[in-house]
C-alpha cells in the first residue's frame, strides 16, 4: 500500500516539473525559431 502511494507521488513530482519545464522551454524555443527565421530572410533581402 505504502509503495503505491510513493510511486504516485514520485511519478506526479516527475509529472509536475516536466510540465514547468516544457511551460519555460517551448515557447522561448518557437520564438527563437522565428527570430532567427526573421533575421535569415532580412539577410537574404540585403544581399
Amino acid at each position: 500500500m505504502f509503495i503505491g502511494v510513493l510511486a504516485f507521488v514520485v511519478i506526479f513530482l516527475m509529472a509536475f516539473w516536466m510540465m514547468l519545464f516544457m511551460i519555460g522551454i517551448i515557447p522561448a524555443w518557437i520564438g527563437a525559431y522565428f527570430v532567427d527565421k526573421s533575421k535569415a530572410n532580412s539577410d537574404d533581402q540585403e544581399v
